[in-house]
């Protein structure tokens, strides 16, 4: 054998033939004989430690995947509570209180106000995006038991709407995470879309209800705008409703190898057993399209 550039030339390694001929099994035995404990309690070592760090990662990622699934409810570390309108014609208005209960500090808050008729039925819906808290006890945080509140005043407000109430749709921490959070393995991709997603739980309930998904861009440029599709479907895989939603901006939402989480379109309808979210086009930051179906 040739010895490549630079290195050594090749010698093969050779057993003396005294050490060769002796007692292998003897010299085997008596190292097995002596050292027993060292022998077993490495392997025993060995063992616990790759048994223990397989266990650990798959703990740690059923821990971040085990609170997301299609029809799983997601419940905000919030709580809202609505209130009668009050007043007459221009002087009508109403109020949102929303209430603290993570252990986290919170920054900013989405909530959709919830205009309802005297049936309890939506009329109208209206974003409101909560941050700063000024002149909250002096922070610009929301913590643990504190409320703040959300006045509604008479622009929004019309003759059939008689109370108000609120979805959260995104809070954002002090720590910059959000909630809900993007599960830690990204939706896949299924047919070649630039931008992947699934849905990955409900919020609200009833008429309220909306869909959750998480949203991945696989594509090598910054994504402003995308739309999806959520169907819902029975037990035997036929089409129950078919919701549409997405989400865009002047500037990109998501950079390249990046996630993100919409909150929008209705919920499942009764007798949901699963559910087939796609995506239907994909606007990049350089203006360019995807689109499917071409």
């Amino acid at each position: 054998m040739r010895a490549a550039d630079g290195d050594q030339p090749f010698r093969p390694f050779r057993i003396p033939a005294s050490v060769a001929a002796g007692p292998r099994r003897s010299r085997w035995a008596f190292a097995r004989q002596t050292h027993p404990m060292i022998t077993k309690t490495t392997i025993l070592a060995f063992i616990f430690v790759t048994q223990t760090v397989c266990l650990t990662a798959t703990a740690l990622a059923a821990e971040s995947n085990k609170d997301f699934g299609p029809l799983t409810k997601l419940t905000p570390p919030v709580t809202v509570t609505g209130g009668r309108i009050t007043g007459e014609g221009k002087d009508r208005n109403a109020e949102l209180v929303v209430k603290s209960d993570s252990s986290r500090s919170i920054s900013a808050i989405d909530v959709q106000t919830l205009l309802l008729r005297s049936d309890g039925s939506v009329s109208r819906s209206v974003p409101h995006t909560l941050a700063g808290f000024s002149g909250h006890v002096g922070r610009n945080t929301l913590d643990r038991g504190e409320s703040y509140s959300l006045k509604v005043g008479s622009i929004f407000i019309k003759n059939d709407m008689t109370a108000v109430d609120g979805l959260v749709k995104e809070i954002t921490f002090a720590d910059k995470s959000t909630w809900p959070p993007m599960p830690t393995t990204p939706p896949e991709k299924k047919n070649g879309e630039p931008v992947a997603v699934m849905m990955i739980g409900v919020q609200g309930a009833g008429d309220r209800a909306r869909a959750v998904v998480a949203c991945f861009n696989y594509e090598s440029k910054g994504v402003k705008a995308v739309k999806y599709e959520v169907e819902y479907l029975d037990a035997g895989g036929k089409g129950l409703k078919t919701t549409s939603y997405g989400d865009s901006s002047y500037k990109p939402i998501m950079e390249s190898g990046a996630g993100m989480v919409v909150s929008g379109g209705d919920g499942p309808p009764d007798r949901t057993i699963s559910v087939r979210a796609s995506m239907t086009s994909v606007k990049f930051s350089d203006n360019s399209e995807w689109k499917r179906g071409k």
